[in-house]
């Protein structure tokens, strides 16, 4: 439930809501920079003014102007609920349904766009396939070094 892809979808550009914050850096604490998080609606096709929303897109871009968000039926979204920056993009959410008074739970699904799925997704395996190698080597130099120094028992 991490990377999902979605069709027949669309991005409800009119209800878009936007939160921002302030960052700074760790070497320079005296520079500062305003960050945004902005938010859409993602429905069905068939959606109807009134009916529920249940997902919502994050914008890829942190800064203003708003986001281009494209007019695709066709989307691959990342899960943001386990991202460290969920709670400023449900702030978003939740300002959002207080301003268009949409019904919204307290812990909305928010993904974000990723413009190359495949890249994202062999890089994750290549950190999945290099993880299995160290732990096949480490074994490997466990048994070796049992047997190198039990020898003299």
């Amino acid at each position: 439930d991490r990377i999902l892809v979605f069709r027949g979808i669309r991005i409800l550009t009119e209800y878009v809501s936007s939160r921002s914050a302030v960052s700074r850096g760790k070497t320079e604490p005296k520079r500062s920079k305003h960050i945004y998080f902005h938010v859409a609606p993602m429905v069905s096709s068939g959606w109807k003014e009134g009916d529920p929303i249940h997902v919502w897109v994050a914008c890829e871009r942190m800064e203003l102007p708003t986001c281009s968000w494209g007019n695709s039926v066709f989307f691959w979204g990342e899960n943001l609920k386990n991202h460290s920056l969920y709670p400023y993009y449900n702030m978003a959410v939740q300002d959002a349904g207080k301003i268009y008074k949409f019904s919204l739970s307290q812990q909305p699904t928010i993904f974000r766009p990723i413009q190359d799925p495949e890249k994202k997704l062999v890089r994750a395996g290549m950190y999945g396939v290099s993880g299995l190698f160290f732990l096949n080597y480490s074994w490997f130099v466990c048994i070796f070094l049992g047997k190198f120094f039990g020898k003299g028992k």
